[in-house]
């Protein structure tokens, strides 16, 4: 019941606004009690009272969120800014001048773009946000900074998709011949790598 007695309260013109308000507020608090009971008590384990009030002057809501979940935009220019080249690539390269025009291309384009970005994020990193303080942020699977990178796949050929480890934040660019190759082979990439395996499983590829 969203309500006491809600079972036997039938929704009409005069208690609609009622229904909706209660409804309203069970998915945004009630449901997520018990999520949020368990958070709570988590994070009391690991973090001494002490310090939960020290925190509680440090940072509003909203910073404690960001910290936690990473920031909500993605700064092209500072993923640019805080990449590496290895493997015999540098900026200059051709396959990195078409990877950074295809991720431009996606930054000034419409909300299904910004998706591809974050779903690029995920592809390389494992996670869809940039921590708090910019890609120089960046982790690896030991909790060290680990640099965003590039790095020329000289085991795949014009056929792959590209490869990535998340674990190091790295990306293996196949050497795709033009920048309609390599935007092509990155959206087929993204859009097979955001599905669960039940969804792809048997399914054709029309590359």
């Amino acid at each position: 019941e969203l309500l006491s007695g809600g079972e036997s309260k039938p929704v009409t013109e005069n208690t609609k606004q009622l229904f909706v308000h209660s409804l309203a507020k069970f998915h945004l608090f009630t449901s997520l009690e018990n999520a949020v009971s368990h958070i709570r008590r988590g994070l009391q384990k690991v973090i001494s009272p002490k310090l939960q009030e020290e925190m509680s002057r440090m940072f509003s809501p909203e910073e404690l969120c960001e910290l936690i979940s990473g920031l909500p935009t993605i700064n092209v220019d500072d993923w640019v800014a805080n990449t590496d080249y290895t493997h015999g690539l540098s900026a200059s390269s051709p396959e990195v001048v078409w990877f950074w025009k295809a991720v431009r291309r996606w930054d000034s384009g419409d909300e299904n773009g910004h998706k591809r970005l974050a779903d690029l994020l995920q592809y390389v990193t494992g996670s869809r946000r940039v921590p708090v303080g910019g890609f120089v942020q960046l982790v690896g699977f030991n909790g060290g900074r680990h640099k965003f990178t590039l790095a020329k796949a000289k085991h795949l050929t014009v056929q792959s998709l590209p490869t990535a480890h998340a674990c190091i934040c790295t990306l293996d660019l196949p050497p795709y011949p033009d920048f309609e190759t390599t935007i092509r082979k990155f959206e087929l990439s993204l859009s097979l790598g955001t599905r669960r395996f039940d969804e792809t499983a048997g399914q054709p590829v029309h590359d």
